[in-house]
């Protein structure tokens, strides 16, 4: 701990993050489809960030 990463294990990681990313907004934008939304709609709630307050 407390190393810095490698050029390598930095790109790991990066690209590790991206996927999580991506199946987050897929996940949500199925759910989105899922309750009735419009695929633009849809699309544009798989792309928010975090949970909007109610």
């Amino acid at each position: 701990m407390g190393q810095e990463l490698t050029d390598y294990e930095a790109g790991l990681r990066s690209g590790y993050l991206q996927c999580q990313s991506d199946h987050a907004g897929l996940f949500r934008y199925k759910d989105a489809l899922g309750r009735g939304l419009s695929k633009s709609e849809a699309k544009a709630y798989s792309k928010q960030k975090g949970k909007k307050k109610k």
